[in-house]
């Protein structure tokens, strides 16, 4: 009986095995008559238009190349899966192989532009995705969107795959430090809007490019699994590894979270979207974002042959002029409603069903997409590009949606849709398993996914109990007998060797031989700054191993680590960062290296005693962190292994500086923890008493010798050598000889740092902004401003401003923070720096005060800043605050319901006019303003002006969608216009009064432009008359002052009246009888008092 079943049993096998090479087959006939006939003989590329003689068929693009290479492996994996006696899988798997290096010969003929862009991200220099099919040099339209990073990244993460399944592309070292910079190229991702994966930019198609969240998605997909990976598969040497700085790889993380689950500011939902969430990128990790992130795009796009791209897009519509290769400005609303529909789109939903273990949706998508499929001589199995509405039926389209027949679209074989559906089939009909076509796991959780090697940090998902290891060194056996004098442990660089501590800047050198090589004329790893997670690895670097301490315990230059309160914050907030950004095995070490000069005056001794203290009971603000011995804590840490640097070097190539030890002789080896006690016991000084000011207006006019000869006079007036040098360096420059071993610009280092003792903030600015100095990590914090959907403009308050709308380079910010700020005020230059630091610090902890504030103007928050301090009766200037100062004052002010403290009761009762004061100087506007100024202009045909500055309603509303991110900008253009922000809340409240009475009263409506300058100066009258019956006497120079502190119901009373008065232009109510509208409005004054 038993033999009977083993011989069903077999049976029934070798029949299933018939059956599924038979499908095989049939999936491999129409794959090579439709696709692998189509590869180029010699460079194995695809081209983009099947269509013979067309010039699309002499054209290869990176992505449809990918996307056939997948396609192709995929079959290959099945057939090694059920027969690899017949020949089949090595033609398939040496195709992929042959269409893989044929991409690769184009971008290594390209190693110049790789090599100036990941310096640069200039758009112009970017690697080209497109390609002729015969020299493999890029197409020769001048006007093609090459800036395309995620077909960049699609091809790492392909090249990955396929050599995890055994195959062997890459065939030289040249060729490893090639994909190395190309790694490079790709990192900076976060701050690099491009073309996007439908190569138009944003949505209007107008070449303008803008950050997109699934170019974001598969480039961190890529990174995660080019990290840690060998090139020459398993038996790879240790240079043929590739290095992913985590760094970069987190902001890409953050900022692809941020985005989601919008595509772009452009694009509330995307047909892109779903290769970035599902196969092949599977690039979101929190799956509640993902499932929101996929429904959204089902839910916008979804249609009966198939999904839209996006909204509005207009690609292959019958009113899409074909000759033109950008849109007119309204054109975008023409396509509302009659969008094309893509049923490449279902192809990638049955795959992501497949992947999620959903065989129903999965067949449920396959039925709806077989429907759509075309016939040939051969099969019913081509894909079409998209389906079209046609131009007699466009009106009916709109008219009832998803109700007229559709048309294919395209030209030839649709080599991208059709790959994928080979994918999918091999899938739904069980040919293939979800490992054959995702050997990395990448469908799976980070944990559980696929190692290629424990030599190297790999991402593995964050742990929840993660705990941040701690070791403090001190740089001297004084500094570490002062630290155990209260108890905490610490070691100095001698007792913890054979390891050594390593700055940052040491970091960076070592990585700069990463990739570098010469034959293609690359460098390597530009200098960037290596952030904290990537700090926190141990290193290995042949027989050495070495930590390295973060950049912000470094002695910067710029002067905001000599503010001990903010040093200590940052510390805290790179702890906290690190726990819950950590995604490498193996545990963080968060190096704390100590410097004597830490411990200069009473208050910083404090402030750091209590922040070691909290070290020590293991918890800082909710961190959980370990102390420890650096050689106990190395044995649970992640390390990182960086063979790559003796590979082709000799040891005179590179010189390392680990840190040493201070040593002092006997006669300077006063004890530390005696002068530590004398300033801790001293009596609280009380703060110097404030010196006027020093003039220095009357010297503006005088020679340079004769400044020279004042720096002399008041040697000892630490304020008045900073404005004097100041003066000098801006006229005579920096080298500016002042006696025979000095210059201005020492002299200014060692007034900046006498300064900073006292301390003298306002001076130690001055100097700073004298020397041009930049802060570090003002571009990425640019850039984390600008992900999260808001605008900044550089600028000083009443004077020309410079709206930064996408990422820029360093010397382009310093460009213009000092063009825009330096003319009025020098310490301004520095001021903005810190405060754009600080907006983005406050954004990432507490986003929650930027509610409502689309635009942050640096220099009205500045304004706003300066007000409270008056309001307050500081005695203190904004310049001469510490910079911990400046940061609660910014935090302070941006409180939604924040009033300024009054300095003399009096003031209290005008608190509706600094309310106004603040908002409008942060830009806030109320709980919806946007909409509802969307349904202002629906009801006003001519629009509205404010400030002599006009938004009509068209094109306006035919351009922009009510949820548009560009409309609300162009609401803010028009609004950026007033001068007082006083004035500039007053008209916000004032359109959310016009949008309340509109909607309350349907009927009205003006064919006339309505002035709002006007309609707010006719409120502020019937002000006025009400007062006057009321016996109050308001002089003409106060009129305004006091209308803006008019409580926000009264006000409000005042507006309604005028407006209906405008649009009627008849005094139809009066302030009494105006109570029905007002109780309708009591919803409105509730929001713009939040």
């Amino acid at each position: 009986m038993a033999e009977d079943e083993v011989h069903y049993t077999n049976t029934s096998n070798s029949m299933k095995q018939k059956h599924n090479l038979e499908q095989l087959d049939v999936h491999y006939g129409w794959f090579k008559r439709l696709i692998l006939y189509n590869q180029n003989p010699v460079t194995g590329l695809f081209p983009r238009d099947t269509v013979p003689n067309s010039p699309g068929n002499e054209l290869a693009h990176v992505r449809d190349n990918v996307y056939c290479v997948l396609g192709m492996w995929s079959l290959s994996q099945a057939y090694r899966k059920h027969d690899n006696n017949r020949g089949k899988y090595h033609e398939l798997s040496t195709s992929a192989v042959k269409a893989m290096r044929g991409l690769l010969l184009c971008f290594m003929r390209q190693a110049a532009r790789v090599e100036q862009f990941k310096q640069t991200q200039d758009p112009t220099l970017s690697l080209p995705t497109q390609y002729d099919i015969l020299t493999c040099l890029p197409s020769k339209d001048p006007d093609y969107p090459h800036l395309q990073v995620d077909a960049i990244s699609l091809y790492l993460l392909a090249l990955v795959q396929i050599i995890s399944s055994g195959l062997q592309i890459i065939f030289s070292r040249d060729e490893v430090c090639f994909i190395q910079n190309m790694v490079f190229y790709i990192e900076r991702a976060y701050r690099v809007p491009d073309y996007g994966m439908w190569e138009r930019g944003t949505k209007y198609n107008s070449g303008t490019r803008e950050i997109n969240a699934s170019s974001l998605g598969i480039t961190k997909a890529a990174l995660e699994s080019v990290n840690g990976f060998n090139l020459y598969g398993e038996h790879g040497s240790s240079w043929s590894v590739v290095h992913v700085d985590i760094d970069a790889y987190n902001r890409n993380q953050t900022i692809l979270t941020t985005l989601l689950p919008r595509e772009s500011s452009s694009k509330n939902s995307d047909l892109a979207l779903l290769p970035m969430a599902s196969f092949p990128a599977f690039a979101i990790d929190d799956p509640a974002l993902k499932t929101r992130t996929l429904e959204k795009v089902v839910r916008k796009l979804k249609g009966k042959f198939g999904l839209k791209r996006f909204l509005r897009d207009g690609m292959g519509a019958a009113t899409e002029d074909p000759y033109r290769k950008f849109y007119k400005s309204e054109e975008v609303k023409g396509f509302d409603g009659i969008e094309s529909e893509w049923p490449l789109g279902f192809i990638y939903l049955v795959i992501d069903a497949m992947f999620s273990n959903n065989r129903q949706q999965a067949l449920e998508y396959w039925s709806q997409l077989q429907s759509l499929l075309l016939s040939d001589s051969h099969c019913a199995c081509l894909v079409p590009q998209y389906y079209y509405v046609p131009m007699n039926a466009v009106d009916s389209e709109r008219a009832r949606p998803e109700t007229q027949q559709r048309f294919p679209g395209g030209r030839g074989v649709f080599l991208w849709g059709q790959s994928l559906y080979l994918i999918a089939s091999l899938l739904v009909n069980e040919l293939v398993g979800l490992p054959e076509v995702d050997v990395l796991r990448r469908w799976l959780p980070a944990p559980n996914r696929r190692r290629s090697s424990v030599r190297y940090s790999a991402f593995q998902g964050a742990p929840h109990d993660i705990v941040v290891q701690v070791s403090i060194i001190a740089e001297s056996t004084r500094l570490q007998t002062l630290l155990a004098t209260y108890g905490f442990l610490s070691q100095t660089p001698k007792q913890i060797e054979p390891i050594q501590v390593w700055p940052p800047g040491e970091l960076v050198k070592a990585f700069e031989y990463l990739g570098i090589n010469q034959r293609l004329g690359l460098s390597g790893r530009p200098a960037r700054p290596v952030g904290v997670l990537g700090t926190s690895k141990v290193y290995r670097l042949g027989g050495v191993t070495f930590v390295c301490y973060p950049l912000q315990l470094e002695r910067q230059d710029f002067y905001i680590s000599h503010d001990m309160s903010m040093l200590v914050d940052d510390i805290k907030q790179s702890l906290a960062f690190v726990k819950s950004r950590w995604s490498l095995s193996g545990r963080p070490i968060f190096v704390c290296l100590l410097r004597e000069e830490n411990f200069r005056n009473a208050s910083d001794i404090k402030l750091l005693l209590r922040l070691l203290a909290d070290i020590r009971r293991g918890s800082v603000d909710g961190t959980a962190v370990r102390l420890g011995r650096l050689q106990g804590l190395v044995t649970s840490a992640c390390v990182d292994h960086l063979d790559f640097i003796h590979e082709g070097f000799s040891d005179d190539d590179f010189q390392f500086r680990p840190v040493a030890e201070v040593t002092f002789s006997k006669e300077r080896a006063v004890s530390l923890v005696t002068r530590a006690h004398e300033v801790l016991s001293a009596p609280v000084a009380q703060p110097p008493q404030s010196a006027p000011p020093f003039d220095a207006a009357p010297f503006t006019n005088r020679t340079s010798s004769e400044i020279v000869d004042a720096l002399r006079v008041n040697h000892d007036d630490i304020g008045a050598q900073s404005e004097l040098l100041g003066l000098l360096g801006r006229r005579e420059g920096l080298e500016f000889p002042l006696s025979a071993d000095t210059t201005v610009g020492s002299e200014l280092d060692r007034v900046s740092s006498e300064a900073s003792t006292i301390p003298d903030w306002s001076a130690v600015r001055l100097c700073a902004a004298t020397q041009h100095k930049l802060v570090d990590s003002l571009a990425p914090s640019i850039t984390s401003i600008l992900v999260i959907g808001k605008m900044i403009s550089i600028g000083v308050f009443g004077a020309s401003e410079r709206l930064i709308s996408s990422p820029l380079t360093p010397k382009e910010i310093k460009e213009i923070i000092f063009r825009y700020c330096e003319p009025h005020d020098p310490r301004e230059t520095v001021i903005q720096q810190e405060m754009v630091l600080n907006l983005a610090n406050i954004m990432v902890h507490q986003p929650e005060l930027f509610q409502g504030m689309l635009k942050l103007r640096v220099g009205w928050i500045i304004k706003a800043m300066r007000n409270e301090l008056l309001q307050r009766g500081s005695p203190m200037s904004l310049d001469s605050l510490p910079p911990s100062g400046l940061k609660q004052l910014l935090i302070d002010v941006l409180q939604p319901n924040h009033l300024p403290v009054p300095n003399q009761p009096s003031q209290g009762s005008r608190r509706w006019l600094y309310k106004r004061q603040l908002d409008g100087a942060l830009n806030r506007v109320p709980t919806g303003f946007y909409d509802r100024v969307w349904d202002v202009l629906e009801r006003l045909p001519a629009g509205f002006t404010v400030s002599d500055t006009h938004l009509p309603q068209q094109p306006t509303l035919s351009e922009l969608t009510r949820y548009d991110l560009n409309f609300s900008l162009r609401v803010e253009t028009v609004l950026d216009l007033i001068v007082q922000p006083e004035y500039r809340h007053m008209i916000a409240e004032l359109l959310m009064v016009i949008s309340a009475v509109l909607r309350r009263n349907p009927e009205l409506s003006s064919k006339k432009v309505l002035y709002l300058d006007e309609v707010l100066t006719k409120s502020k009258m019937f002000y006025l008359q009400e007062q006057r019956l009321q016996g109050n006497f308001i002089p003409d120079d106060d009129e305004w002052t006091s209308f803006y502190n008019c409580p926000l119901n009264r006000s409000t009373a005042y507006m309604i009246k005028s407006v209906l008065d405008e649009i009627l232009k008849s005094d139809v109510m009066n302030v009494d009888t105006c109570q029905t509208c007002l109780a309708g409005q009591r919803g409105s004054s509730n929001m713009m008092m939040s």
